[in-house]
């Protein structure tokens, strides 16, 4: 670990560390700076290799009223690649999640007014009839009650009755008993061999074999019932996906009572492990900002930070996947995002905090900023690769400043992370999940500015652009583990 005080300006300068530019030194302004790269709407908030293409929609179903004037915070957004909005009724409360987190889920309640749930606003989503073809289906729910008078309805898209499917709990009336998942294509309907317990978070999936006309059940990642004979789901369906109630039957006679999150569609037929690996994701609390750059700047925290790119590329993320990463090319590239103090504090001043981010970089030899929120060569934060690979943070200028100990190797992707501790102010570095190098003293919290966030150069100048690939970048207000450093890593999230 090199500590940069000082009396440490010139080693950082003999390795090409970042330092911030002169105050009274003018860089080149290029003309295409202030040009937006064009965008795709909602990215997806999770990788799972090549499963990550076979996404039909993901909807994290986000509760909450946000502050700063931007309503009521509800995430009606598909995070998926195709833009399957939802519209919430207006019953629709919030819920705390599975890690305990509020309104990071929703409630639906019963009211007595039809509908209860929430809808898709596209219209007659085709590639939601998941007919002629393998799919998943996977939410988390935690019911209130078992419905007496008939299923508890998850999701359903049927029109007219015998067209189209739909995926429930069973209830009183069932002769398999209540309690059990079940599938049905309108016309032929499954069961799963277990049971879904009352007031417990589950997660809960539907798989479709298609030439085999097979579906597979699982509770919480472990199969629960298999059944042949399944035809595969009518081509003609004309609804909306419905959540929690059926579009068709009268008020309340399949209603869903209790919560939901994290829905998914897939056109592919999921296995044990895939499942485990939604299962087992970690948990996002504390989350402050969230940057997956699948073709756009999104932030999926939930935070709205927002950013803006200029002059990137949509490339391959590090799994292979297609417009999945940005690349930023070394002279005009970079991603804006706003200081909004309301929803949380990307100044990191008198907190905890954890930056995250994956790397790819073609070559070494000049310093390039991950990161940077300054306004001035001492106000702010900076995060960078040195010229030798090493990664950076620091106000820079000569402040206290700290570089970790282990090089990234250009060619390759490595996931690069920072975590402080601000009662004690140990600063500690990782590389690929692995510890490189801790700050000897304590290390200063970063100064309050209220300048935004810059990715991929430094603001003053503008200066040390970065030249290469970024991806899934995320800042936390807690100190991650390096359990949880690594759980990130490898669970690919």
């Amino acid at each position: 670990m090199k500590n940069l005080t000082k009396s440490g300006l010139l080693a950082a300068l003999a390795v090409g560390a970042f330092l911030m530019p002169s105050c009274k030194k003018d860089a080149k302004t290029n003309s295409n700076l202030n040009q937006p790269s064009p965008q795709t709407s909602n990215a997806r908030p999770q990788k799972i290799q090549s499963l990550d293409g076979n996404l039909l929609a993901s909807w994290p179903l986000i509760y909450g009223t946000s502050p700063g004037g931007y309503g009521t915070g509800q995430s009606t957004e598909d995070a998926g690649p195709n833009n399957h909005v939802l519209s919430f009724g207006p019953y629709i409360t919030g819920a705390t999640d599975r890690y305990g987190n509020a309104n990071a889920a929703v409630y639906i309640p019963v009211t007595g007014t039809y509908p209860d749930g929430f809808s898709t606003t596209s219209y007659y989503p085709n590639d939601l009839r998941l007919s002629g073809t393998d799919f998943t289906l996977n939410i988390w729910i935690k019911l209130d009650s078992y419905n007496t008078g008939n299923d508890s309805r998850i999701m359903d898209k049927r029109y007219p009755a015998t067209d189209g499917w739909y995926f429930s709990v069973s209830g009183d009336t069932f002769s398999a008993g209540h309690g059990h998942l079940l599938f049905s294509n309108c016309s032929s309907t499954a069961y799963s061999t277990g049971t879904v317990s009352l007031n417990t978070w589950h997660m809960v999936s539907t798989v479709y074999l298609y030439s085999a006309n097979e579906i597979l059940f699982y509770i919480d990642g472990v199969l629960s019932g298999t059944t042949t004979g399944i035809a595969s789901p009518s081509s003609t369906s004309n609804s909306n996906v419905h959540f929690g109630f059926d579009q068709l039957a009268t008020p309340n006679n399949a209603a869903f009572i209790g919560a939901m999150d994290d829905a998914r569609i897939y056109s592919v037929a999921f296995n044990a492990a895939d499942l485990g690996v939604l299962y087992n994701a970690p948990n996002p609390t504390g989350l402050l900002a969230y940057w997956s750059l699948d073709n756009n700047a999104d932030d999926l925290s939930g935070n709205h930070f927002f950013g803006t790119p200029y002059n990137t590329l949509a490339v391959g993320d590090r799994f292979g996947n297609a417009n999945s990463a940005y690349n930023f090319n070394g002279t005009s590239s970079y991603i804006t995002a706003p200081d909004l103090a309301a929803f949380g504090n990307l100044r990191l001043n008198n907190t905890d905090f954890t930056l995250n981010a994956w790397v790819k970089v073609p070559t070494l030899g000049s310093a390039m900023q991950i990161m940077a929120k300054r306004s001035s060569t001492a106000g702010g934060w900076g995060w960078s690769i040195t010229t030798s690979g090493y990664d950076f943070f620091g106000p820079g200028g000569g402040m206290t400043s700290s570089t970790g100990t282990t090089a990234i190797t250009a060619g390759s992707w490595h996931m690069v992370t920072v975590t402080y501790q601000y009662s004690t102010g140990l600063l500690t570095h990782y590389v690929d999940g692995v510890a490189a190098g801790s700050y000897s003293g304590v290390f200063p919290t970063p100064t309050s500015v209220t300048n935004g966030l810059v990715i991929g150069r430094d603001d003053l100048g503008p200066n040390y652009f970065f030249n290469g690939n970024l991806d899934d970048i995320r800042i936390y207000n807690k100190a991650l583990t390096s359990t949880e450093i690594n759980t990130i890593k490898n669970t690919q999230f």
